[in-house]
C-alpha cells in the first residue's frame, strides 16, 4: 500500500476569494433587489435583480447617490438616515422609477453592517416588490367606494342591490379575487342579521 499525497493547503487569499465567491453567488441568487450603500449615501454594489428593477447598469449604479433612483428621493434619503439612527428599517415603503418610467412598489428591509471592529461601514437594504398588492388594494378602496356611493345615492332597497350583484360577486368568490371579498363586505350586516 502506498501513501497517499497530502492536499496543498490553501491560502488564506484563496479561502478569503471562495468565501466572497460564495457570498457574492448567493446575493445574485436573490430574485429581491439587494443593494449595500456607503456611509456617503452612495451605491457601493447590487445584485441583478437591482439592474433589472431600475433598468439600469451595475457599472452606472456604482458610485451614485442610492436616492436618486426612488420617486421620492427624499423619502429614501430619510429612510437611509433613519438605518443609521436606529440600526434598521423594517417594511420602509418606497416606489423605484425604471429607466421606461414604469413605477415599481417596494418594502425596504435595511440594516446596518459593520466590519470585524464593529465600525459601521454602511447600509445593506433589501426591497420586496409589493406593485400587484398595491393595485389591488387601489382597486379594493375604488370599488368599496363606489358601491357606498350606490347605496347612498339609490332609495332602492340594499337587499335589491345586493341580489344584482350576486353573479360577479360568486363570480370573484369562486375564481378566489379578492375584489368578491370586497364586493360581499358591504352587505354583511345584512347577511348576519338574517
Amino acid at each position: 500500500m502506498t501513501p497517499r499525497k497530502k492536499a496543498p493547503k490553501a491560502s488564506s487569499d484563496d479561502t478569503n476569494r471562495a468565501g466572497w465567491s460564495y457570498a457574492h453567488s448567493l446575493i445574485e441568487a436573490s430574485l429581491d433587489p439587494l443593494v449595500t450603500i456607503s456611509a456617503e449615501e452612495l451605491i457601493t454594489d447590487i445584485n441583478t435583480a437591482t439592474e433589472k428593477i431600475t433598468g439600469v447598469s451595475r457599472e452606472k449604479l456604482i458610485g451614485n447617490n442610492f436616492a436618486d433612483y426612488f420617486t421620492e428621493p427624499e423619502k429614501a434619503h430619510a429612510g437611509y438616515l433613519k438605518v443609521f439612527e436606529q440600526g434598521q428599517v423594517i417594511d420602509y415603503p418606497l416606489a423605484i422609477r425604471h429607466t421606461s418610467g414604469a413605477v415599481t412598489y417596494v418594502l425596504y428591509n435595511a440594516s446596518v453592517y459593520r466590519n470585524e471592529q464593529g465600525e459601521v461601514l454602511g447600509v445593506f437594504a433589501a426591497a420586496r416588490d409589493i406593485t400587484e398588492r398595491k393595485r389591488t388594494e387601489e382597486a379594493l378602496t375604488d370599488l368599496q367606494s363606489l358601491l357606498n356611493a350606490i347605496v347612498d345615492s339609490t332609495n332602492t332597497p340594499l337587499i335589491c342591490t345586493f341580489f344584482s350583484l350576486l353573479p360577479l360577486l360568486f363570480f370573484c368568490i369562486f375564481n378566489s379575487h379578492p375584489l368578491g371579498y370586497c364586493l360581499l363586505f358591504p352587505f354583511m350586516p345584512l347577511i348576519q342579521h338574517r
